[in-house]
């Protein structure tokens, strides 16, 4: 049974429960849906218990016991009693004291982890952290601090996350409709952006934080969001951007808390004009750069990042003489060169980029990095004993070189530096004396005066980047990225100061949040409580008030001849022992102590006067001063200006006091937002939540007062029309009584009507106010609403959407079609697809891909109009000009022209293109080059010589024709003579084919002859020893001689066919057939008619398919016959070329043995006959094939000759 309840889903996928019957609605899963387990678990009453690791961890309260202990049990199973009073401490809190509350616990609001402390069903120290841890777990890193999303909580992940980057920024900008977007920094920064445009008020982000929290990321992640929203027209933006590798170089170390710890505060004024809405300039003031790092780094600590990056650049190295970071004691105390995640070589070249945005001089940049390799340096300076006049200690330098080379670097003369390190001036009744320091006063000056140089150049930097940050003034928005509040085991001068400014931001912190609710409640009419918050004025008096306060009793301690830290701790005793927010150990004098209490908003702190005097005097003694104020480098004698009289030190705390109450005043001029910034854990590992360190925090910045301000009122509030628009779904089907512009009265009755219980709502002037459990229950009525209207709304809008998209596609697609009849109309294509983004506009994303569907062709034939109205003015300037002197480029323009004449052109681009290749063939150049296209058409060797000769005369002229000409004419004779053929066949010019083609076989002969000769190298030939052993005889005459004899003269017949024949005898015997009438016709075997023998021959070869076999039994009676039928078996050889063709393979065999063999003169006549068969056809008669033979010139229509003409046939 389910009683009606049912399981629904928030647009964010939370589960939430309905009541279909009673109309109830609750985050809180019901019994009737939990199964008997989920009831078993969680049934009972819970609340909060210690837990050594996690702080806090939800419990079962089994008893409350007589003796007032309590009895729980834990998730696992493991029971703790709660001892009466509730203190618990041991290894159940991790050792820490801890008093149990035993605060009530909701068990099943542990399923939600909420994005805004606020909304937790009850707020307390467990509850809190224990949302965070979860959400951090989730790795969701922000949470809110109330509705007005004016306080943001960030934990550092130490990991990189897919949160950030211009597409996150620009979703936080402008949200899409119905979509969540989680707590984030841009969230404060578009917040402050936008009020900032609006409101026309100042704005203030304040960033705070203990070391590793993430301050600096979290002031980038605002600046970056400034600058892609905003912008700038003088790349400002980029500007305030670049200023962090500088200030992070010079200002950021390793810690043991953190690789990149900001040592210094700042504060960056970041100015927008609200009219253009970019921003326009920017300021940045730094505050209490941490000078005493410089000179002490504890294990495992850096230095500033400059001198490693310095150190590690072999550049840099040569370029100033330094050497490795571990040569130097600035460097190599700590034995730590490298930090964890930090590059030192990239960031030093952005550095150096960032310089050159910044508009650093090379000059400029020069000095900054000399003047810092020079504070390295002087570091190494050491100082021996020395006794001076009288027998008083003094000192003097152990290497001069050391010396020599810091005041090079830094500007200042080597023996003023010596003696200024050695000794120090002194003013006593107007007399001056010189008094020698000791090696220990002597080290301590020498640090002073780098502290004192390296402050200084730090400040420098600051003014340097802000003169390139100049422009308009107006309106701000700024960023505050300072130090968190800090309880270390040992706090000195430093920690007092960064408390003291932490308290005072928690105070205009805390103020500012209680006026901002008491305003409110104030200006709506609304009766309240008052709401108490904690105001730690008092404190604040203790520390800087005149003339009491410890600070400025501290100053005049310094400004005493006789002031000592003892003397400074019994009067600042003296005066607040009876403050109880101060305190010091009663045996304090006795143990020699200087340790004294504060009680801060934070908690208490421990404070170790000794070297408070040290600390904030500036021991830069005068004659240091005036050393580096006589400098002879500009930039030198900047920092350190020129005084008439004595210069007035004024002390650091001083300084820092007056910086920071200008600061507070500008902070109370403007409307402030704060990121409280966490550090999850000491290791700065990833995933890794300690609850303990966390809570502390969380502590520190005031995050708990922040709740219970918010927690004190009402933290939900809406305008009456924005009430009314979010939840009128609230009551399905009602219809509102109250007028359509009567939105207090519409309020009412949504409240009114609907059967939720609204107690804690209250209704002012112009808002409705309401606390935590009614925000729950109307944000889960309103889901339970959207379930029902939202997929009816979507599907109308998509049916509306859809229509409207399909009307503008085929509005711009009969646009594009209208264009594109035209033709050659540019403009009206160009038109037409330029309308395409803003007609469709934001439906593109609705519909992505959904486009006209002839805006692909569009715009291809738009991009080839394009081309032609691109070449159009090209051809327009080549025209004024002499031809000759612009040939090349016409040249181009003209062929583009031919490869565009598919694309349509206007009458203006033809005339273009034909008075551009008019200009181009009638001037000198052009006519050769014609000349050259014409003879590379046909390929005529002669015309194209000439072409080359012709176009030198033209000094330096080429083309590509011509250079294809040179190539051609320089190949090998046989490779041309191929192209001519090719060449001539695509002609058609067959007179031409045949000559050619006889020309190539007479080359390939000439290149190839020693393949083919002797032919009996021709791989058909029988095996001599084959043909040997097939004669009876040769058992007798030995087979040697029988072989020896086969392709020679002999009388005798052939005993077999010389050609390889396989399984056909009767092709062997038509073989020696052939033989045999080749002897008759030669006379080595009578016969009455010879002609006929020849006749025979030739048939019976050519009807056997035996041309090469023929070819070869005359071949062989021509080989060392010396007999008088040599002659008639050259008339027969010639009859046979003139009726029978050798295969391919043999062909070449034939003309090799012609040449070879052939009578003298007769060769060119021979190999005619064999052309005369393949291109002219066979002689029947053998009497006209000896005529032609023994009566011919030489020469027939298929001989050829080196002078006769190559070219086309005419």
């Amino acid at each position: 049974m389910t009683d009606g309840w049912t399981e629904k889903s928030t647009i964010d996928g939370l589960p939430y429960y309905y009541n279909v019957d009673t109309e109830e609605i609750t985050w809180d899963k019901p019994d009737a849906l939990r199964t008997a387990q989920e009831i078993e678990e969680e049934s009972g009453e819970w609340t909060w218990v210690p837990h050594p690791k996690q702080l806090w961890q939800p419990a079962r309260i089994l008893s409350r016991n007589s003796d007032g202990t309590v009895t729980t049990q834990t998730q696992t199973g493991k029971e703790i009693v709660i001892p009466a009073g509730g203190v618990v401490e041991g290894a159940l809190t991790g050792g820490r004291k801890v008093k149990v509350e035993l605060w009530p616990l909701k068990i099943a609001s542990l399923k939600r982890a909420e994005e805004d402390l606020v909304r937790l069903p009850a707020l307390n120290d467990a509850a809190i952290i224990n949302n965070i841890r979860i959400r951090y777990e989730k790795d969701e890193l922000y949470t809110w601090v109330g509705a007005s999303r004016s306080v943001l909580i960030s934990v550092n992940p130490f990991k990189s996350l897919p949160l950030y980057g211009s597409k996150q920024i620009q979703l936080y900008k402008q949200p899409p409709p119905n979509t969540h977007l989680a707590p984030h920094t841009y969230d404060i920064a578009k917040d402050s952006y936008e009020s900032l445009l609006f409101e026309g008020k100042n704005q203030s982000i304040l960033i705070s934080g203990e070391s590793g929290a993430g301050k600096t990321v979290c002031t980038k992640q605002c600046l970056n969001y400034l600058a892609e929203v905003a912008g700038s027209e003088s790349d400002i933006e980029e500007k305030i951007l670049a200023a962090n590798p500088v200030l992070e170089a010079f200002g950021n170390a390793q810690t043991i808390r953190n690789n990149n710890s900001s040592r210094f505060g700042k504060w960056i004024e970041v100015y927008v004009d609200p009219v253009e809405s970019c921003i326009v300039s920017s300021k940045i003031i730094n505050y209490l750069l941490e000078k005493s790092r410089l000179v002490y780094q504890q294990s495992g600590e850096r230095n500033y990042h400059i001198f490693y990056q310095l150190t590690k650049d072999s550049g840099i190295r040569s370029k100033y003489g330094i050497s490795t970071a571990d040569n130097y004691r600035y460097t190599n105390q700590s034995g730590v060169y490298d930090a964890h995640l930090i590059d030192d070589a990239r960031e030093f070249v952005e550095v150096q980029e960032a310089m050159d945005m910044l508009k650093f001089s090379d000059e400029e940049k020069d000095w900054v990095l000399s003047l810092t390799c020079g504070i390295l340096t002087l570091g190494n300076v050491t100082f021996k004993a020395k006794k001076e006049k009288g027998g008083v200690s003094g000192s003097q330098v152990d290497d001069a070189s050391i010396v020599q080379a810091a005041a090079s670097l830094m500007g200042v003369g080597a023996e003023e530096l010596q003696h200024v390190l050695n000794f120090r001036s002194i003013t006593v009744r107007g007399q001056k004396a010189t008094i020698p320091l000791d090696p220990e006063k002597a080290r301590s000056g020498c640090d002073s005066l780098a502290m004192g140089v390296y402050g200084r150049l730090f400040d420098w930097l600051v003014r340097k980047i802000n003169v390139s940050l100049e422009g308009t003034r107006g309106k701000f928005i700024g960023i505050l990225d300072i130090f968190g509040f800090e309880i270390f085991e040992q706090n000195s001068f430093e920690q007092l100061c960064i408390n003291f400014a932490n308290e005072k931001l928690q105070q205009q912190f805390n103020r500012t949040t209680f006026k901002e609710e008491e305003a409110l409640y104030i200006a709506e009419g609304i009766n309240y409580t008052h709401i108490d918050f904690i105001d730690n004025q008092v404190v604040l008096d203790m520390i800087e008030k005149t003339p009491q306060g410890i600070l400025p009793m501290l100053d005049d301690e310094c400004k005493v001849p006789e002031g000592a830290d003892s003397k400074f701790m019994t009067k600042i005793e003296d005066i607040h022992s009876r403050n109880d927010r101060f305190q010091t150990d009663t045996h304090r004098k006795l143990q020699d102590s200087y340790n004294f209490e504060i009680l801060h908003y934070a908690g208490i702190v421990k404070y170790n006067g000794e070297g408070f005097m040290v600390k904030n005097t500036d021991n830069l003694f005068q004659d240091m001063y005036n050393m580096c104020a006589n400098s002879e480098v500009a930039q030198m004698k900047e920092l350190f200006p020129k005084t008439e009289n004595r210069r007035q030190m004024k002390s650091l705390s001083y300084q820092f006091r007056q910086q920071l109450n200008e600061l507070m005043g500008v902070l109370y001029e403007t409307d402030s937002r704060y990121i409280r910034c966490v550090k999850p854990n000491s290791a700065q590992k990833p995933d890794q939540f300690e609850s303990g360190m966390s809570i502390d925090q969380l502590r520190y910045s005031g995050v708990f007062e922040a709740v219970d301000i918010r927690k004190q009122g009402y933290p939900f509030r809406y305008k009456f029309a924005q009430f009314a628009c979010r939840y009128a779904c609230i009551n399905k089907g009602h219809r509102y009584r109250a007028g359509k512009r009567d939105y207090k009265a519409k309020c009412q009755e949504l409240l009114d009507v609907n059967k939720q219980e609204f107690q804690d709502v209250v209704f002012g002037k112009t808002m409705v106010l309401y606390r935590t459990a009614e925000h729950s229950t109307l944000e889960l009525l309103r889901n339970l609403a959207l379930e029902t209207v939202i997929p009816k709304m979507q599907a109308v809008m998509r049916g509306h959407l859809a229509r409207e998209m399909k009307r503008r596609c085929f509005k711009l697609r009969d646009g594009i079609d209208a264009a594109l009849r035209k033709r050659n109309d540019l403009d009206a294509l160009i038109a037409a697809i330029d309308a395409v983004d803003p007609t469709i506009a934001h439906m593109k994303k609705i519909f992505p891909g959904v486009l006209p569907l002839n805006l692909e062709k569009g715009k291809k034939h738009r991009d080839d109009l394009q081309k032609w109205r691109d070449l159009e003015g090209v051809l327009e300037n080549l025209l004024q000009k002499d031809a000759n002197d612009v040939y090349y480029d016409l040249a181009e323009a003209t062929d583009r022209a031919d490869d565009l004449r598919d694309i349509p052109q206007t009458d203006k681009q033809i005339g273009l293109v034909e008075e551009a290749h008019a200009a181009r063939a009638n001037c000198d150049r052009g006519v050769i080059d014609n000349e050259a296209k014409d003879c590379l058409a046909v390929l005529d060797p002669d015309r194209m010589q000439a072409v080359v000769e012709k176009a030198s005369t033209i000094p330096g002229h080429t083309s590509k024709e011509l250079q294809e000409i040179e190539r051609l004419l320089a190949l090998e004779p046989i490779e041309f003579v191929q192209l001519e053929i090719k060449k001539a066949e695509e002609m058609g010019d067959e007179r031409r084919r045949i000559h050619r083609t006889i020309r190539y076989k007479e080359l390939y002969v000439e290149k190839h002859a020693s393949e083919y000769y002797p032919f009996s190298s021709y791989d058909n030939l029988r095996n001599p020893m084959d043909y040997a052993k097939a004669s009876f005889m040769a058992k007798f005459m030995g087979a040697e001689k029988k072989a020896s004899q086969m392709l020679t003269y002999t009388k005798a017949a052939s005993i077999t066919s010389l050609t390889l024949i396989t399984g056909d005898p009767q092709k062997v015997k038509t073989a020696k057939l052939i033989s045999k009438c080749v002897r008759q016709y030669m006379g080595e075997k009578k016969f009455q008619t010879p002609d006929e023998a020849a006749r025979q021959a030739v048939q019976l070869a050519n009807a056997n398919g035996l041309q090469d076999e023929l070819l070869l039994q005359v071949m062989k009676q021509l080989c060392e016959n010396e007999t008088e039928s040599l002659e008639r078996g050259w008339h027969l050889f010639g009859y046979a070329l003139l009726n029978v063709r050798p295969s391919e393979e043999f062909e070449y065999y034939v003309h090799v043995f012609l040449r070879k063999n052939a009578p003298e003169n007769d060769y060119k006549r021979y190999t005619a006959l064999m052309n005369t068969l393949e291109f002219g056809g066979p002689v029947a008669s053998v009497s006209e094939a000896v005529r032609i033979i023994t009566e011919g010139n030489g020469r027939s229509r298929f001989s050829i000759s080196a002078e006769e003409p190559t070219g086309p046939s005419q």
